[in-house]
């Protein structure tokens, strides 16, 4: 599609319709202008404080015209293949960045506060809205202080840095149908929250990095899908099913290194030939590897004699490992938003002429 281009600066007001990068918008009169379908709105590096103001987007795109919200730093897109130039930094006290309406994107932003009520960024209600490239984080000391909350349906976050306290999950799902893809989760209590009935979710290529908690800890009841994610020391599970197991799960090709208590824990020991675990890498698990899961087998584990990792602050993945190997998932270079390029699972690429055994080589999103 063709997007119609609109601007925002923190040098814009007055008079300025947003048309042009002279004629910028600020935040709060690109919001209040109002923004339509088929706009894409440039916002421009610089700092948005916010304080105690919330910022909730009402207004919806449509599926051939969303809404996108695109963080540049000098020049419009540099920002969209470039992980370590500054974002716009959109900041708050006690306010909140709220999106209430369907079919919006929102890339290149650096969302951070200490809201105490809901999330710092929080999808709430409308479908199809998408986070990329954001740094989210909520430093709130409060079990509301969540960094990132999904709420709706079709919605999600990916290549995204997301951190809370200790004090609160740093993301979670709710209801309906989401996705968590090649994120850094780092801290909080639990790493992702998962709740809800007659959905499904997909959480694929992320790293959780120290949880008081669980990394993941779900309680969702239909489909979940658990693949390529790097998991470490976390206090409790890497993967917790409590409460309610889904009728359908499937636990693959993740790492799990150091998780305080289980790798992969079933807490009610019901269902177990519903969840597929397969092709999982485990170091030290504090109790043991999986649990709950009766005789119903785990298919091609493996286990770890020292950890995966190159050490506690560098979460690539040494070729000499059996992980990389096997085609585990490799990390971040390093646990700082900027440096999270080297995410994803390991792909194998045929040598030239086809045949022979397959090169593996790291790959990028």
């Amino acid at each position: 599609m063709a997007w119609t281009e609109r601007y925002v600066s923190v040098a814009g007001g007055g008079n300025h319709d947003g048309t042009t990068e002279t004629d910028a918008w600020t935040l709060a009169e690109a919001i209040a202008a109002p923004y339509a379908a088929g706009q894409r709105i440039n916002v421009k590096a610089g700092t948005y404080a916010n304080t105690t103001t919330g910022r909730t987007f009402n207004i919806a795109g449509t599926t051939t015209a969303p809404i996108w919200w695109r963080g540049y730093n000098a020049t419009i897109g540099d920002l969209d293949a470039d992980f370590a130039t500054a974002k716009p930094a959109i900041t708050f006290t006690t306010g909140l960045f709220q999106v209430n309406a369907s079919y919006q994107l929102f890339s290149n932003l650096d969302i951070s506060g200490a809201q105490t009520t809901a999330a710092q960024v929080r999808l709430l209600t409308g479908t199809n809205i998408w986070m990329d490239r954001c740094r989210i984080e909520c430093t709130s000391a409060n079990a509301n202080g969540r960094a990132f909350s999904s709420e709706n349906t079709g919605c999600g976050i990916s290549r995204s840095w997301i951190k809370s306290t200790s004090s609160a999950d740093v993301a979670r799902f709710t209801t309906n149908t989401g996705a968590m893809l090649g994120c850094a989760v780092v801290g909080g209590a639990n790493g992702l929250a998962v709740s809800g009935t007659g959905i499904q979710h997909v959480i694929c290529f992320n790293t959780f990095i120290d949880q008081g908690a669980d990394a993941i800890d779900s309680s969702q009841a239909t489909r979940l899908y658990i693949l390529n994610n790097s998991i470490y020391s976390p206090a409790g599970q890497g993967i917790d099913l409590n409460t309610t197991i889904p009728t359908f799960a499937v636990i693959a090709n993740n790492i799990f290194s150091e998780c305080g208590t289980y790798g992969i824990n079933n807490s009610t020991g019901a269902n177990t030939g519903n969840v597929i675990r397969l092709h999982n890498d485990f170091y030290a698990s504090g109790t043991a590897d999986e649990n709950g899961f009766g005789d119903h087998p785990s298919f091609s584990g493996q286990t770890e004699s020292s950890s995966p990792f190159t050490s506690a602050t560098d979460m690539t993945i040494p070729n000499t490992r059996n992980a990389i190997a096997n085609g585990l998932p490799g990390l971040f270079e390093n646990q700082t938003y900027t440096s999270y390029l080297d995410i994803g699972a390991v792909q194998r690429v045929e040598p030239v002429g086809g045949g022979g055994r397959p090169e593996i080589r790291g790959s990028n999103l």
